[in-house]
């Protein structure tokens, strides 16, 4: 039998004082005004709650945090997940209380976020050349000097306006260069454009050259399965690009210089092609990944791709639960989830079960059963002519690419096992987006 969950068991500090209001469509008319303690206190169920509903499954995302923190700890390398997978920072809590050591982000907002937060390091992953974010950035670092924050540069005139907007700190802006293939998103194209980007940075006293920075997702072709290649030898480039600007001496002094990348797909070939320069006992850098995904992982584009699937060390944690509305032909059945609900931007979500039914009864009513497409508020369902899927029942969906499902939900409930035949309200996770 599986060990059930109670609420002191969960994966971390969550956003349990949430008062509950009517905007926020996971709960029903008789929970507002309760805060999600009270509603744990009172033994509220899976059943308890509103639909159509995404849930966090506590069990699973507790497995999915210490598997990633083992897999990092043995390659000996850092991680900071990126931050905008969930925009949750109770589970950016979870994950730096499971060891990784910051926090990536993508845009100024985002960072502030996550300063508010109480996140001391933060990588934002990309350039800042808005001279008011740049303006708002060093008010922030006077302000807190605990914070650390690492920002990306790929052109020197991307390094010009960082110097430029920066200039009121009392301290240096921490820099990256950024590399990047040709024909994929940003990044300095080759090795020569990222020296120059890397002298610029380094000749700059309000700037402080502390690394390298890239991300393999965007090479062409390496979101296609079986593209290991083109992500290696990318990588092979970047790891060049590293070594010529530390043999030009430019990395700032009195820090380990970074070299980073790792998105939620191809961390593991990121982590051996960089692990060598963090081996031994004088590291030449610090190699820091930047994989979210991880974290609730999916049924979906990352069940596929993610280096973690295949042996089963991460389990989906991020379900969807919909009610049959119409069932209008004998082979189409309608759900009360749509667009606003899941994400749909890499695949459909699938059927997975049943609520409430045993094997047999939920091999019956899902078999075969395959979601055609979404409006904004229904799901479309093709089933075969047999199937005993009938107006009222509820089924659990997984889901593909976590982020966009986390956008579309203000308050997510945790149940400690979704899998389990009543899950319990466990907790709470806010996003801010």
């Amino acid at each position: 039998m599986t060990e059930r969950l109670d609420a002191s068991m969960s994966f971390g500090p969550g956003d349990d004082d949430v008062v509950v209001d009517p905007t926020m469509k996971a709960f029903r008319p008789r929970h507002e005004g309760q805060d999600v303690r009270g509603l744990i206190a009172a033994g509220t169920t899976l059943a308890d709650l509103a639909l159509p509903l995404v849930t966090l499954s506590a069990r699973q995302v507790e497995a999915n945090l210490r598997t990633m923190a083992q897999w990092v700890a043995a390659q000996g390398v850092e991680l900071q997940p990126h931050g905008k997978t969930t925009m949750a920072p109770a589970l950016w809590r979870a994950q730096l209380a499971h060891g990784a050591t910051g926090i990536t982000v993508a845009t100024p907002w985002q960072l502030r976020v996550a300063a508010g937060a109480g996140v001391t390091a933060i990588q934002h992953a990309g350039a800042i050349v808005d001279p008011a974010a740049l303006a708002d950035l060093a008010r922030l670092l006077d302000a807190r000097p605990e914070l650390e924050v690492v920002v990306w540069a790929d052109s020197v005139r991307t390094v010009r306006l960082l110097a430029a907007g920066y200039r009121a700190a009392s301290r240096p802006l921490p820099v990256l260069v950024e590399c990047g293939a040709p024909g994929s998103r940003t990044g300095a194209r080759t090795a020569a454009t990222a020296l120059e980007v890397a002298r610029e940075i380094a000749a700059d006293a309000r700037l402080e050259l502390r690394g390298v920075a890239a991300w393999e997702g965007a090479v062409p072709a390496a979101a296609e399965p079986g593209s290991g290649d083109p992500v290696a030898d990318f990588c092979d480039i970047v790891v060049a690009v590293f070594e010529e600007i530390e043999q030009a001496g430019l990395f700032a002094a009195g820090a380990v210089p970074v070299i980073t990348a790792g998105g939620s797909a191809h961390f593991d070939v990121v982590a051996a092609r960089f692990g060598p320069l963090a081996a031994g006992p004088a590291p030449r850098a610090r190699v820091v990944l930047r994989s979210g995904c991880y974290v609730t992982h999916d049924d979906g584009y990352y069940a596929r791709r993610s280096p973690l699937a295949a042996s089963g060390g991460l389990e989906p944690a991020l379900h969807v639960w919909a009610q049959v509305v119409s069932r209008p032909e004998r082979e189409l059945v309608v759900l009360d989830v749509g667009r606003r609900d899941v994400s749909f931007d890499q695949d459909l979500p699938v059927l997975l079960g049943l609520r409430g039914a045993d094997a047999e009864q939920t091999r019956e009513a899902i078999a075969g059963a395959v979601v055609t497409g979404l409006d904004d508020q229904h799901a479309r369902v093709a089933v075969p002519a047999g199937s005993t899927l009938a107006v009222g029942d509820v089924v659990r969906l997984g889901i593909s690419h976590p982020c966009t499902t986390f956008d579309k939900w203000r308050v997510i409930p945790v149940v400690d096992d979704a899998l389990a035949a009543v899950p319990r309200l466990v907790g709470a996770v806010r996003t801010v987006f």
